[in-house]
């Protein structure tokens, strides 16, 4: 089976509560049967992994990719959005 990366970025850190609504939300939206690409293939305990802030989305995405495995909980990481302070950027690799 494969997997495709599921992306998603917030403006505050995210908490445990908001990232298992996520997964609900993926669940109830993409089914329960498993291997569906989305979050709902990526349960359990937000990580924050010490990679550091970021400079822009784009290398916290890059660095996502390349750090998290399929089957683990998601990740989220810090980057900064000059407009705007730091921002959160949450992946993971899900099954599908």
């Amino acid at each position: 089976m494969g997997s495709c990366f599921q992306m998603r970025v917030v403006r505050e850190k995210p908490d445990q509560k908001w990232y298992d609504q996520l997964v609900d939300g993926a669940a109830w939206e993409c089914g329960h049967g498993g291997y569906t690409g989305s979050f709902a293939e990526a349960p359990g305990t937000l990580t924050f992994p010490p990679s550091g802030t970021h400079q822009t989305l784009r290398d916290a995405t890059n660095w996502l990719e390349e750090n998290h495995e399929k089957w683990e909980p998601a990740m989220a990481v810090p980057f900064k959005n000059d407009a705007q302070g730091i921002h959160w950027c949450i992946g993971a690799w899900c099954s599908e």
